[in-house]
């Protein structure tokens, strides 16, 4: 279960300019852990509100961006990130 926000935020990471919009795969991503058994829907929930916090152009460019190296998107990652972890249970 702790790999939920890390999953999520390496599927931001793995957009190119031809994949779908970051906050979709996101989405995506989160559907998929909880039809796996991954995270319960009560974590997708909280998880799906934390994603829409942020807009579409926001997270497209944080991905853009930190797949880039850019060290100022690395940290908004990490900050998506930890906003994700904190729908754990024990996050």
């Amino acid at each position: 279960m702790l790999l939920a926000a890390p999953a999520a935020a390496v599927v931001l990471t793995a957009c190119g300019a031809s994949a779908p919009p970051a906050k979709e795969l996101a989405i995506e991503v989160i559907d998929s852990m909880v039809t796996s058994g991954e995270i319960s829907e009560a974590v997708a929930v909280c998880m799906r509100e934390k994603v829409g916090t942020y807009s579409g152009d926001e997270l497209d460019e944080i991905a853009e961006r930190a797949n880039g190296g850019n060290t100022d998107a690395l940290a908004d990652l990490d900050e998506f990130q930890a906003d994700l972890a904190a729908c754990m249970p024990n996050g």
